[in-house]
């Protein structure tokens, strides 16, 4: 099985998740003690063999990705459609993967909140909004102002499917 392996050093802990690349789902999960007072590579190892038990080392790492929350965590902005369905949603997702949520937004975005967007100190946005076959509108006019505004954010998109070739178009070829 070919997977990713994704470390996350934390002050606290030292988190380790592994996906199935094909399957798109996570195989397994494990963490350790963060050993700062010595070498980090210590609860790392230990998180790692807790992992490999859990799946027996019959996998294939084709990439490792590293980040540290130790600072506070990922720190994200989630956009939705409306505040009760995606916003929440986007919100919730965004805290379930460990992120602190530093801001919140719903419905069409206006020019000062794109400003506020772009001055934030936000690692990552969440664009989110519609269900499927629903409304596109919000998600399409919030892309695009996110790109006018010239934020340099790293932006994921979680939205309506119906939406995709348009917003797939908004940031094809940008950073």
């Amino acid at each position: 099985m070919k997977t990713y392996k994704f470390i996350d050093f934390g002050s606290t802990f030292t988190k380790l998740t592994l996906i199935d690349i094909e399957k798109e789902e996570i195989v397994a999960t494990a963490k350790s003690y963060t050993t700062v007072g010595t070498d980090v590579k210590y609860g790392y190892e230990k998180a790692l063999n807790e992992l490999n038990e859990k799946v027996g080392g019959d996998y294939e790492v084709v990439k490792t990705l590293a980040c540290s929350s130790a600072a506070g965590g990922l720190k994200m902005i989630s956009i939705g459609l409306v505040p009760d369905l995606t916003a929440e949603a986007a919100k919730r997702a965004a805290l379930g993967a460990g992120a602190r949520v530093i801001a919140n937004y719903a419905f069409k975005l206006n020019s000062s909140e794109f400003e506020k967007i772009a001055i934030s100190n936000a690692d990552i946005i969440l664009l989110a909004g519609g269900t499927d076959g629903g409304n596109t509108e919000t998600i399409i006019h919030n892309a695009k102002g996110l790109l006018e505004h010239d934020i340099k954010i790293p932006i994921v998109v979680a939205g309506n499917k119906s939406a995709e070739d348009d917003i797939k178009k908004i940031f094809e070829g940008k950073d």
